[in-house]
Parts: structure tokens; sequence; C-alpha cells
């Protein structure tokens, strides 16, 4: 029985020693599989500029937010900067996060200021407008785009954006910023843009705006309505009453028999002719062309938009530099 017990005994032993040196190999590699992740992450983010595999995102200067966190998937809301071409300093990068912070806080919209030298064939449209289509589809917002490599500043707008920011506004905001552009004043271009796209949205959407798609169509925005049906009846109901008071009273002082009050108008009036001569010495006449054409589609109310391949709805305006 003692001899027994011995085997028995040793035998556990001997499977708990092959346990412990599993158990060691494993952490082992995963320790060292995880320090590989680690220096490869590391030098991917000390690249700065480099883009990922889809070239959208740069890691630089996503960590100038205030949170310092890398997104991936922005909710409404969202702000960020995303300097791929590396124009900005860090400094410049974080003025411009904060500024961008602001106006999202203010507007509740998505916004982001990016920047390429690598459009991937595509134009400054299409690449801002597959930005947005990508982390932020359909959300209310703007994207700012400093194109280098098609030499193009470009906004582009989604939501609610594409209401408040209309074609002539957008002309205005390009007009302010693109000298910024020419000079390499890029922080200030951003600055700039952020500041106009506030006093638009502070100014609200003009009266009678409406989306104009590629194919003519329009849709017209419609406010809400200040007043409730109950309160705009019974406003309608007091002024109906208060006029018939009034019309009430002045009838009752000024009533009189039209029958037999006459105005001596014979009598009363006076007639009194003068005469003039003018005389023409000279004609000139001058032809001028009016071109009755807007390239804003529509004036100052409308605002043009368009689909993206990614299929969102977009509405923006660019200019060279």
């Amino acid at each position: 029985m003692m001899r027994g017990y011995n085997v028995n005994t040793r035998k556990k032993r001997h499977i708990h020693g092959k346990g412990w040196l599993l158990l060691f190999v494993m952490v082992f590699v995963l320790s060292h599989g995880q320090q590989i992740q680690a220096e490869e992450y590391g030098t991917e983010s000390q690249s700065g500029t480099e883009q990922t595999a889809d070239g959208a995102l740069s890691e630089e200067f996503l960590e100038a937010s205030e949170e310092g966190e890398i997104q991936l998937d922005y909710t409404q809301g969202s702000y960020d900067i995303v300097d791929a071409a590396g124009l900005l300093s860090e400094e410049d990068a974080i003025e411009v996060a904060k500024n961008l912070a602001t106006l999202a806080e203010n507007t509740g919209w998505s916004v982001f200021a990016i920047t390429t030298d690598d459009a991937r064939g595509m134009s400054a449209r299409e690449y801002a407008d597959d930005f947005i289509d990508t982390y932020a589809f359909e959300q209310d917002g703007v994207c700012f785009l400093i194109d280098m490599d098609n030499r193009e500043l470009y906004i582009s707008t989604t939501g609610m954006g594409i209401r408040y920011l209309t074609d002539d506004r957008i002309e205005s905001m390009l007009d302010n910023a693109i000298g910024y552009c020419g000079d390499g004043e890029y922080k200030d271009c951003f600055n700039q843009l952020i500041r106009d796209t506030q006093g638009y949205y502070d100014s609200g959407i003009p009266q009678g705006q409406y989306n104009q798609d590629e194919d003519g169509n329009r849709d017209y925005y419609e406010s809400e309505p200040a007043l409730l049906k109950e309160e705009l009846f019974a406003a309608v109901i007091g002024a109906l009453v208060a006029f018939g008071i009034f019309f009430g009273v002045v009838i009752a002082k000024y009533r009189f028999n039209l029958d037999k009050y006459r105005y001596d108008y014979r009598g009363k009036s006076k007639l009194i002719l003068t005469r003039k001569e003018a005389n023409l010495y000279d004609t000139h006449v001058t032809s001028r062309h009016i071109d009755t054409s807007s390239s804003s589609g529509g004036g100052g109310h409308s605002s043009s938009t368009h689909h993206s391949s990614g299929g969102g709805s977009h509405g923006g305006g660019g200019r060279s530099f």
C-alpha cells in the first residue's frame, strides 16, 4: 500500500512539473509577442505623417486634442485635426484643435481640419467627402481640407452643415482664407475658416434656404414654427376681437348722414397753371451687357449638393492656390 502511494505521488509531481514548464513557455511567448508588437507600433507612430492602410488618417497630430486619444470612429459632435502633409507645428496644431473643439461644442457638429500631400488620385472634393463618409457618415458637420497634391483648399459639408453654409457663404469663406494658403500660413487658414463657420452658424439658416442636387431638384428647409397651433389660433381670435371693438368705436363716434353732407369743392378749390419749357440740346446713349448667370447655383439661399462615392450627400466648394 505504501509503495503504491509513493508511485502515484511521483506521477502527480511529474505531471505538475510539466504544467509549470508549459505555463512558463506560454508566458514567454506572449510577452515576447507583445514586445514585438509594441516596437512595431512605436516605429509607425514616430513616422508622424505616415498614412494608414486606407490612406486617410495619420497618427501624429491626432494626439494634439485635449483627450490625447486617436479616434477611428467619430460620434456626432466630434472634432479632430489630421495633418498628413506635415504643414503645422505641434503648437499650431494644438491651437487649431482647441478652436475646432469650441466650434464643435457650440454647434454640435463634427468638425475636422485635415491636410494631405497624397490624394491617392482623387480630387480635393472626393478626398474631403471620403473622409467624412468614412469616419462621420451622414452626421452634421464640416471638413476643411488643405490639399497640397491638388493645390486646392476645399470645404465639404454634410447634414445641417449644408443648410448653414450655403454656396455664397462658402465662396465668402474661401475668399477670406485662400490668401493664407498662398502665403504658407496654414494655421491662420484653418482658424479663419473656423471663425467664419461660427459666424454663419450664429446668423442662422438663411430664410428661404434650399438644397439643390445635380439634377436640379430642390429641397427647401422648413424651420420649426415659432408658435404652436393653439397659440396661433388664440392670437388670431384676439386680433379679430380687438379689431371689431376698434371699428365699432370709430363708426359710433364719426357716424353721419352722407346724403345731407356735401363738401363745397368748387368754392374751396383753386386752379393754378404755369408754363415751363425744356430744350433738348444733345443725347447720349450708353449700352452695357449685364451677365445674369450665377456660379453659386441660385444666390445666397441655395446650397448645391452632390453624392459622393460612399453614398453620402454633401455640399461644399473649393479654390485653387
